[in-house]
């Protein structure tokens, strides 16, 4: 069950110390450190956070495939989710994360705009992660996804709180109790 954001924040998260870009990651272990990514309309932001490591991040990928936009990937494989996810994942586990600890909840993966309704961004970015994560026996804790909104996640390393705000309404925190299997999130839109 969410909860309302604490008082006295002004736009209902926590002040980010790092903010991801979109088709980009961040990856910490300093416990002080907030990441933070915006405007998550069709992308899809990932979360991770190993409570045991203390490692935790964000992925804000776009699109859900590379071979869509051949060589792009080596421009910037922070952009397709299919590249993207594994090197994520790799990464934090090169900082000590692991699969039987993390906390990995998705994010986005909406319906926002009139002129890419037919192209199915969000839901096929969604379909991708959860296939990949499938097959790699990776559960996800929560999710947040589909709908016709942008989100603004943050994610605190030091108590893997994560925090989710749509325009127009209070910020979330999203519950992270539990082992790495546990499902306890919010299913919307898109969601079978």
């Amino acid at each position: 069950m969410p909860d309302t954001a604490p008082a006295g924040l002004e736009t209902g998260v926590p002040a980010p110390t790092v903010v991801v870009l979109i088709g980009d990651m961040a990856l910490s272990r300093a416990g002080g450190d907030v990441i933070a990514t915006h405007n998550l309309g069709s992308c899809l932001g990932v979360t991770l956070h190993d409570p045991v490591a203390g490692v935790g991040g964000i992925l804000h990928a776009v699109f859900p495939e590379a071979h869509l936009a051949p060589g792009e990937e080596l421009d910037n494989p922070w952009r397709f989710v299919d590249v993207a996810l594994p090197l994520f994942l790799s990464a934090a586990h090169r900082m000590g994360a692991r699969r039987e600890n993390a906390r990995v909840t998705l994010f986005g993966c909406a319906s926002v705009s009139e002129s890419l309704r037919d192209f199915s961004i969000g839901a096929r970015n969604l379909q991708t992660a959860r296939a990949w994560l499938s097959m790699r026996g990776v559960s996800h804790v929560a999710r947040h996804v589909g709908g016709r909104v942008g989100r603004t996640i943050t994610l605190r390393i030091g108590t893997g709180e994560v925090w989710m705000k749509c325009p127009g309404e209070p910020a979330t925190r999203l519950q992270q109790g539990g082992r790495g299997n546990v499902a306890t999130g919010l299913a919307l839109g898109l969601e079978p």
